[in-house]
């Protein structure tokens, strides 16, 4: 598991070959060609929001390449990398939920 400031972002086991998807894993696959402006994806092992995915054209060494920008989640770093579009991309897992506060204490504790 590789981790960016305590958080671990991936979990792999022994076993597990590099395209299969676990129950319970911090990343899903995701095919490169679909992920879009906006999408979250890993790369270079983290976690980003893609700003930029642009296509080139399918040269003479075969496939066509996907080059992504994303900003880092955590740092808000750019990242770069390219990929070919029949690829698939490793996708972090998130969930957002939101609470209500309900009021603070005076020593600095929150009520939800």
């Amino acid at each position: 598991a590789s981790t960016a400031g305590g958080f671990p972002f991936k979990t792999k086991f022994a076993d597990q070959s590099p395209n299969a998807e676990t129950v319970g894993s911090l990343v899903s696959y995701q095919d490169a060609k679909s992920i879009k402006r906006g999408s979250l994806a890993m790369l270079r092992n983290q976690p980003c929001r893609i700003v930029e995915a642009n296509m080139a054209k399918v040269g003479k060494h075969g496939s066509t390449k996907i080059h992504y920008v994303g900003l880092d989640l955590w740092t808000g770093v750019k990242v770069e990398e390219i990929h070919p579009s029949s690829h698939r991309l490793e996708v972090p897992v998130c969930t957002k939920t939101d609470y209500m506060v309900v009021g603070i204490t005076d020593d600095g504790f929150l009520s939800l």
